[in-house]
């Protein structure tokens, strides 16, 4: 019985030994100063604080954001992005009840890091920039309201499958907050304020691509 006792410990550490091992192997590309591109597709959810044009003017519906990054690891990344949403415009004093519906169209550069947590975890903090546009109707009678857009990300990424030697497939999810300024709209001095500035946080969730 005493030999059990010595030989059942023994036996689990040794698996889990070559368990992580193996794991180490399996994601060993995750080292620093290897270079990488990754490229996502994510679900998006998008929100604006109450009290502003952008707020109270617009129902949202889910959209979508398009990643495409590069950097190597250890280091700061580039990475661009394009997303967009459809939206009902809702009754306001400003649209004169001319639309209906509108578009949200954004697109820009973020600066992220990889920081990672464990062979499968990783969290990317982001600093993004963005152009982001609201339009009406369609050509050639648009209207479109231009903000600009600074934002910050968290985002979580889990690791589901190394489909080769240099591809490796991973879920994301992130949660972003950041501020809108129209500072091209030209309107009276009262409602400069309202029209121009807000904030407002996005939700996102998708899959991405990291090749080695």
């Amino acid at each position: 019985m005493k030999k059990w006792v010595l030989i059942v410990p023994t036996f689990i550490f040794l698996g889990l030994s070559v368990c992580y091992s193996q794991e180490g192997k399996q994601w060993k590309k995750f080292e620093k100063d290897i270079f990488f591109s990754d490229f996502s597709l994510e679900l998006l959810n998008r929100n604006f604080e109450k009290g502003s044009f952008l707020g109270d003017s617009y129902q949202v519906n889910l959209g979508y954001r398009i990643n495409f990054d590069f950097g190597v690891s250890g280091y700061p990344g580039l990475g661009f992005y394009a997303s967009g949403n459809s939206t009902e415009v809702l009754e306001n004093q400003f649209l004169g009840g001319f639309f209906n519906e509108a578009r949200f169209r954004e697109g820009g550069l973020f600066v992220f890091y990889d920081l990672p947590v464990g062979n499968r975890w990783v969290i990317r903090p982001e600093l993004d920039f963005g152009n982001f546009r609201v339009i009406h109707g369609f050509s050639p009678s648009r209207f479109i309201l231009n903000y600009s857009h600074f934002f910050g990300k968290a985002n979580v990424q889990y690791h589901l499958a190394k489909i080769s030697e240099d591809f490796i497939l991973s879920v994301t999810i992130g949660a972003e907050y950041g501020l809108y300024n129209g500072r091209s709209i030209i309107i009276n001095d009262q409602d400069r304020n309202y029209i121009r500035r807000s904030s407002g946080y996005q939700i996102s969730t998708g899959l991405l691509l990291r090749i080695y």
